[in-house]
């Protein structure tokens, strides 16, 4: 559903939107990275938003997260971008922001519309818990791509109150083996090869204990 601030050029009604913290928990390869992309990238669609695109190291933002950008927005849209601040300005008045957050002060700033976090089992609670109050003022909507690392904070936090179905809460549980472009011959040659716990953690996206 379209944000609350915009209306449906179908009905003419004012959008909502139903959830506001939505989780991808996906296995290696599944393209997680694609649809965080994705969704950013429709996010700021929406004139004068702004949003902020994250990993947890300074390498994986460039090798992942903006690459991912680069893929699908077209040349026609970007007003300018800075590499010195990682600021992507679109014609429409949007701010698509890259931040890496390897330190969790790093995601003290501007107000935010959105927020995508790659790889978010990577980081700590209290990064989120830094970052968040950033979307407070304009009610914006988060977003996490990650594999799981067993039952962690984001498992407890933000996956767990979706399968709760606490209100505003959205998650998805993927295996590799959903991407299509995933070979079942690789997959079990996988299986084979790496002890249980660790191919069901990397590839079926299961909360293991090792």
């Amino acid at each position: 559903t379209c944000p609350p601030d915009l209306v449906c050029p179908a009905c003419q009604g004012r959008g909502q939107r139903l959830y506001d913290r939505l989780t991808i928990i996906a296995g290696r390869r599944w393209g997680k990275s694609r649809m965080g992309s994705i969704a950013g990238t429709e996010e700021a669609t929406i004139p004068n938003t702004i949003g902020w695109a994250c990993a947890p190291t300074n390498p994986k933002l460039h090798r992942y997260v903006i690459p991912a950008f680069q893929q699908l927005i077209p040349e026609s849209w970007v007003k300018s971008y800075s590499s010195e601040f990682n600021d992507l300005w679109l014609k429409n008045g949007s701010l698509i922001h890259f931040q890496t957050l390897e330190d969790p002060d790093q995601g003290r700033g501007q107000g935010l519309d959105w927020l995508w976090i790659d790889e978010v089992c990577e980081l700590t609670e209290m990064h989120w818990n830094v970052i968040s109050p950033s979307l407070a003022d304009k009610q914006g909507v988060a977003f996490f791509t990650t594999s799981p690392q067993s039952y962690d904070w984001v498992y407890e936090s933000l996956y767990k109150p979706a399968e709760d179905l606490v209100p505003g809460y959205w998650g998805l549980h993927a295996k590799s083996r959903d991407n299509p472009i995933m070979s079942e011959e690789y997959l079990a040659r996988e299986k084979e090869r790496l002890p249980d716990a660790m191919y069901r953690q990397e590839y079926e996206a299961d909360f293991v204990i090792f």
